[in-house]
């Protein structure tokens, strides 16, 4: 797949001189490196969805805190009812690290 973007690339005048300019200066780093996640609970995706149409009960939740975990691909879903600091905080803390807690090496990206 690289070799026609390449190809591609080196036809556009402007995007050549940028590709010299990457090669002569990085070479052979121009490929993007996978980090090593070893463990379930070493590398976990958090990010906040909405806001969403509010649900019936009480109409009080209307944003969605999810959680994926990158080595066994466990997902949390959340209800907020907005996602402000301390809510998420508090999410991750009652729901997610008072059960599972923290793996010692954890990094949540968000």
């Amino acid at each position: 797949m690289f070799a026609p973007v390449l190809i591609w690339m080196r036809s556009c005048e402007n995007a050549h001189l940028v590709l010299v300019t990457i090669e002569e200066t990085h070479p052979g780093k121009h490929n993007l490196q996978a980090p090593s996640v070893d463990e379930p609970g070493q590398r976990v995706s958090v990010d906040t969805t909405g806001p969403h149409p509010r649900s019936s009960k009480s109409n009080q939740y209307n944003i969605i805190l999810t959680l994926v975990d990158h080595v066994s691909k466990w997902a949390k879903a959340i209800p907020l009812r907005n996602h402000t600091t301390p809510m998420v905080a508090t999410a991750l803390v009652i729901q997610v690290f008072s059960l599972f807690g923290h793996h010692s090496n954890c990094c949540l990206i968000t």
